[in-house]
């Protein structure tokens, strides 16, 4: 249910039952010391916040049968380096992983159609990423404060680049802007410093 465990600081890991099919909003909201979380390949969907603030967790894989990441999942997740993202997922809601600062592997499914505002901020180990072939938005602050993103892959049917989505990107020296897009909004790149070819 619904912040099931929110705040046990002294929870280091958690076995999530096989047959559970929903983890609730806020379940593990701010249990700072979790480590390492197993969910059961029964579990259909996460709530919202469900994770947000467990600065010790560090890699997560999430079951096949879940179609949404919701607003604020693995939010302020600090320690997490690396995801395992389900084949069929199809939304990221916004800030599903921001300020995920040690978040250097992540690898966005082919399915998804849909990632959220500031869903990426301040993840600053990521280097490298590829939005998926079905999303058509680049929503404001995706990549904003990711220092270190050197290399960016968008596809064809992007037709609108957000406002401050990739702000503070100094590493990225050279992006391919589809000719699709009609909309490029105010700072989009500001704070590129390394941008030399668009």
């Amino acid at each position: 249910g619904e912040s099931a465990f929110l705040g046990c600081d002294a929870l280091t890991s958690a076995q999530i039952p096989e047959g559970v099919r929903s983890i609730g909003g806020t379940a593990f909201v701010g249990c700072k010391n979790l480590r390492a979380v197993v969910i059961p390949s029964t579990v259909e969907s996460v709530g919202y916040r469900a994770f947000e603030g467990c600065t010790s967790l560090q890699r997560i894989e999430i079951p096949p049968e879940i179609e949404t990441l919701p607003c604020h999942t693995f939010h302020g997740c600090a320690s997490l380096v690396e995801i395992k993202l389900p084949e069929y997922l199809e939304s990221i809601r916004d800030e599903a992983f921001a300020d995920c600062i040690n978040l250097a592997n992540i690898k966005i499914p082919d399915n998804v159609r849909e990632i959220g505002r500031g869903t990426f901020r301040n993840c600053r180990s990521i280097e490298r990423i590829s939005i998926s072939p079905r999303v058509s938005l680049i929503m404001r602050e995706l990549f904003a404060g990711c220092s270190n993103l050197k290399e960016v892959t968008m596809p064809d049917i992007i037709v609108k680049i957000g406002c401050d989505s990739f702000k503070g990107c100094e590493k990225l020296s050279s992006i391919v802007i589809p000719d699709g897009v009609v909309v490029i909004e105010s700072r989009a790149f500001k704070g590129c410093l390394g941008l030399t070819n668009v």
